[in-house]
């Protein structure tokens, strides 16, 4: 069984540009943290202005994890 110990980490070395393709994942962003995926490379926060996806909140980053990766955190 795999499982992430930390997952900041993990997804920061592991995560995928196509994943934010993915409209489920752009909706998850935004229900989340509530920013817009531009691309898989800038995040537009409200908050932090344009962002990478590796300063994505704590609470979305596990959840990407968990439906792409298919890991357990």
């Amino acid at each position: 069984m795999n499982y992430v110990f930390s997952p900041d980490t993990y997804f920061k070395y592991n995560y995928e540009d196509e994943w934010f393709e993915d409209d489920f994942v752009k909706m998850m962003v935004q229900d989340v943290d509530g920013s817009t995926v531009v691309s898989a490379h800038s995040i537009d926060s409200p908050v932090l202005g344009i962002i990478a996806p590796e300063r994505l909140s704590g609470g979305v980053k596990p959840l990407l994890l968990c439906i792409k990766s298919r890991i357990l955190l």
